[in-house]
């Protein structure tokens, strides 16, 4: 891991380190452009799995000890803070995998350990700068029946299908553990809807599991 992370530090992030302070971001009307190189950037690191490396294997983490990934992560504050993206993000999905209910963490924080969705923050108070103790704005309970709606207005139709996808992978994952060398996020399960049951994609086993609501 400490290798891999080296390298992709050395050849995505480095040789761009200027180039993300020069090229600056810049508002087309519709979207914010940024340099290719912090896509890029991005992508790579998504794809090495470091954004989950410290959680369980169940939802597709490498368990990781935390001196590990810090350490791994290191290559990519020396190559180049500016492009470096996975802080905000992992702080986010780990807030929600302690504090967030099953449905949170299945549409927001799995989809920021895989690279999907990203986490920030929205400095919207100038008086409070980085302390975040001075924030007066606060979240309150939006009338009767919030708890059953955690998500907000009705979900969209894809993202619905990204919650069932990853509840398929997890439970075939929880059903064979995996094997030495084997990557945990590799293996899927497919949804039997006239059965109500999960179908292992290694075996013919089948079983059923509780939807999420």
């Amino acid at each position: 891991m400490l290798d891999t992370c080296e390298r992709i530090a050395r050849e995505k992030y480095a040789p761009f380190n200027r180039l993300v302070d020069t090229q600056e971001p810049h508002f087309d009307g519709e979207k914010v452009i940024l340099p290719q190189a912090t896509h890029d950037a991005q992508k790579a690191y998504a794809a090495s799995g470091m954004l989950s490396a410290a959680q369980d294997y169940a939802i597709g983490g490498m368990q990781l000890p935390y001196t590990v990934e810090a350490a791994a992560n290191g290559f990519f504050a020396m190559a180049s803070v500016s492009i470096g993206s996975g802080m905000l993000t992992t702080g986010n999905a780990n807030l929600l995998m302690v504090h967030g209910n099953a449905l949170q963490k299945q549409v927001f924080a799995l989809n920021e350990f895989a690279g999907r969705f990203s986490g920030t923050m929205c400095l919207s108070e100038p008086q409070a700068g980085s302390s975040l103790s001075d924030v007066a704005t606060r979240a309150v309970p939006d009338g009767e029946g919030f708890e059953s709606d955690p998500l907000g207005p009705a979900l969209p139709a894809h993202w619905q299908q990204d919650v069932d996808q990853q509840r398929r992978a997890r439970a075939d994952r929880e059903h064979h553990p995996p094997g030495a060398g084997e990557d945990p996020r590799a293996r899927t399960a497919s949804w039997c809807r006239a059965r109500a049951a999960f179908r292992c994609s290694s075996c013919p086993r089948s079983w059923s599991i509780p939807k999420a609501t």
